[in-house]
C-alpha cells in the first residue's frame, strides 16, 4: 500500500511536490508550526521533509502511531496521511465508531456488502466510496457534520434550512373556544381529543 501511495504522489506531482505549481502550501506560520507538531508521532512511512520558508510540508504518510496520537484526534487540513491497520473489519468499525464523529467517512472496495455495512454501523456527516472530496462539490448533496465536527448541512436548498429558521405562526379567531382543550379533564375529552388530533 505504501508503495501504491508513493506512485500516486510522483503521478501527481512529479519526483519533488516541492517543485509542482499544483501542490499547494501551508496557509500560515502558525497551522505549518501546527503540522509539524502533528507529525511527531508514530513512523514516518513517505513523507515528512518540510521547508518552513515556503511553508512547505511534503505529502506525508505517518504508521505506527499510538491509539491516542494527536494526528488521529485532530483535523489535520495538511498534506498528512495517517495510516492504521487492522486485520478484521470489526476493529476498523470499532476503532471508527469509539472516537467522535468524522465529518467524512472515505471508503475504499468493491465490495458491495462491506460498503453497505459500513455504511449502516458508521455515523459520519457523509460517506463517499472509492473517491475523495467530491461530496464536498455536489451541490444536490447536504454537506455538514454530527456531533464535533459540526450541525447542520450545507449546499443548495440544505443551506437555506441550516441557516434560516422559519418562524411557526398560528392564527386563531377570539369568536369560538373548545371547552374540550381546559381542565377538568376527563374521558371523553381526552378520547375527543385523541380523535381529534390523532385521527
Amino acid at each position: 500500500m505504501i508503495e501504491a501511495i508513493q506512485q500516486a504522489i510522483t503521478r501527481f506531482y512529479g519526483p519533488d511536490p516541492q517543485q509542482s505549481e499544483s501542490f499547494g502550501r501551508i496557509v500560515s506560520q502558525r497551522h505549518f508550526a501546527r503540522l509539524l507538531v502533528l507529525m511527531r508521532e508514530g513512523r514516518i512511512a513517505i513523507g515528512g521533509q518540510s521547508d518552513e520558508a515556503d511553508r512547505y510540508i511534503a505529502p506525508t504518510v505517518i504508521t505506527d502511531l499510538p491509539a491516542d496520537a494527536a494526528v488521529l484526534q485532530d483535523e489535520i487540513f495538511g498534506p498528512i496521511l495517517p495510516v492504521v491497520g487492522y486485520r478484521e473489519i470489526e476493529q476498523a468499525l470499532a476503532f471508527v465508531r469509539e472516537r467522535p464523529k468524522p465529518l467524512a467517512l472515505y471508503l475504499f472496495t468493491g465490495d458491495r456488502r462491506l460498503q453497505e455495512r459500513v455504511i449502516r454501523e458508521t455515523n459520519s456527516g457523509s460517506v463517499v466510496v472509492n473517491d475523495v472530496i467530491v461530496n464536498q462539490i455536489v451541490p444536490g448533496l447536504p454537506f455538514g457534520g454530527v456531533g464535533e465536527s459540526g450541525m447542520g448541512n450545507f449546499h443548495g436548498r440544505f443551506t437555506l434550512a441550516a441557516f434560516s429558521h422559519e418562524k411557526a405562526v398560528v392564527l386563531r379567531s377570539l369568536r369560538a373556544d373548545l371547552d374540550v382543550r381546559y381542565p377538568p379533564f376527563n374521558v371523553w375529552k381526552d378520547r375527543l381529543l385523541q380523535w381529534m388530533f390523532f385521527r
